[in-house]
């Protein structure tokens, strides 16, 4: 538990309390933060670095802080939102001018770290680069103002300068780019006994990050080619168990083998089913397209389109499945299945992959790293939505087969998946009305 956490240890997600006491079980933003010295981090500041220690080659910026609240919405002083994604290890932050008329440079914290940025890329001076630490204004207990939560630490990667025309003139800003690092993969922990011995002047450069996390000691040796290595990417957040992708009660497993049993002899059929299944979890701005034909259909089993937006602010997107009717027990789709997908799947396009199995945890690992547009469909999935259409329509498992081959038969085509976008899943094929 957080207020179980040790003194000298900093959690990514941990939520720290500005105020006094223990609120909502939450340690003080301030005793956590000044650790062993008598000051912690200016609260009030969007860049903050704590003043420099040492003298000579030793002198150095021990860490810096960036601090951000999205919660306070956009303005003519904050026209931009800051990015977060601890789990993904990057952030992009902008930095503190807000003065419309006034250079991005001039304002404080902007101008101090452009004075440092030759740290990061010099060798000889890496060592003493400061820490970029990451924290970010969140609703806690119901409460929006009086918490933070740290959401990491890293080093900058990149600086544009961003331009918006506002009222009175034009407003300027530093966009930064920020690699989050790695911390303790067991216990997810930040030491800020790292952080103290950096504040701390009589530490000679050479030990100064003897209590990194091995993440920073590498980037340090190696610079920027270590970036990737070293940046945090929590995939067990974002990867489903096996038993998490199948159903979870007796009437949903069952289901589930009745649909992989009907479809073994003809796993084509099955293409309908999971038409209806992408259908259901797009809905209600989902509209079924077709089937492809059973040669020749490279990789592609059905084509739908979804709408994004409503009204003049709307646009269609080409959305192309495959189905894979797996055992429920013991099949599962791999990386290489859904690349096969993936390949088809235009710029804008989605893909959406429905399965009676599971995905690999390698598979998923894949689609989160890649950032594949894809809509993965489990056991789990598919049964529920089954048991809600038979639910809402009242008919039986055996009927819905039965409308679900009609729709299979009725819809088989043999079109580029783009005319989609003018209508061609409009109306019923009168000719052929069967399968080929």
């Amino acid at each position: 538990m957080m207020n179980a956490a040790k003194p000298n240890r900093l959690y990514v997600g941990e939520v720290l309390h500005l105020g006094k006491g223990d609120p909502l079980g939450c340690r003080n933003f301030r005793e956590v933060t000044s650790g062993t010295h008598s000051t912690a981090i200016d609260i009030n500041k969007g860049i903050f670095f704590f003043r420099e220690v040492g003298t000579g080659g030793n002198k150095r910026r021990p860490a810096g802080v960036f601090y951000s609240n999205n919660l306070a919405g956009l303005s003519g002083t904050n026209p931009w939102p800051d990015l977060i994604e601890s789990d993904r290890g990057r952030a992009v932050y902008h930095g503190d001018n807000k003065s419309v008329g006034k250079p991005a440079l001039e304002a404080p914290g902007n101008k101090l770290l452009w004075q440092l940025l030759p740290l990061y890329s010099d060798p000889t001076h890496r060592q003493n680069a400061p820490p970029i630490l990451m924290f970010e204004q969140v609703t806690h207990g119901g409460h929006r103002k009086g918490f933070r939560r740290f959401a990491g630490y890293g080093v900058p990667t990149g600086v544009r300068l961003q331009s918006q025309a506002a009222s009175g003139g034009s407003f300027s800003n530093l966009s930064i780019e920020i690699a989050l690092f790695a911390v303790d993969q067991e216990t997810d922990a930040f030491d800020w006994a790292w952080i103290d011995d950096r504040r701390t002047a009589d530490v000679p450069a050479e030990l100064v990050n003897q209590k990194a996390p091995d993440a920073w000691k590498q980037w340090v040796t190696h610079g920027a080619s270590a970036v990737e290595s070293v940046r945090r990417v929590v995939y067990s957040r974002m990867i489903m168990s096996k038993e998490d992708q199948q159903p979870a009660n007796s009437e949903g497993k069952s289901l589930l083998k009745e649909v992989h049993a009907h479809y073994s002899a003809d796993p084509h059929g099955f293409e309908a089913i999971a038409s209806l299944v992408t259908s259901k979890t797009m809905d209600p701005h989902h509209s079924r397209g077709w089937v492809t034909r059973r040669s020749g259909d490279g990789g592609v089993d059905f084509v739908s389109r979804v709408e994004i937006g409503s009204g003049f602010a709307s646009t269609d997107v080409v959305v192309l499945g495959q189905a894979k009717n797996l055992n429920p027990t013991t099949g599962s789709v791999s990386g290489r299945d859904l690349a096969r997908l993936v390949s088809r799947l235009r710029r804008g396009w989605l893909g959406a992959f429905v399965t009676t199995g599971v995905f690999t945890p390698n598979a998923q690992r894949e689609v989160v790293a890649d950032e594949y547009p894809l809509v993965l469909s489990h056991g789990r999935d598919v049964a529920t939505v089954l048991q809600q259409e038979l639910i809402a329509t009242g008919i039986s498992l055996e009927q819905l087969f039965e409308r679900e081959y009609s729709w299979y038969a009725a819809n088989q085509r043999d079109l580029p998946p783009e005319q989609i976008l003018n209508g061609a899943d409009l109306g019923t094929s009168i000719w052929p009305n069967s399968p080929s």
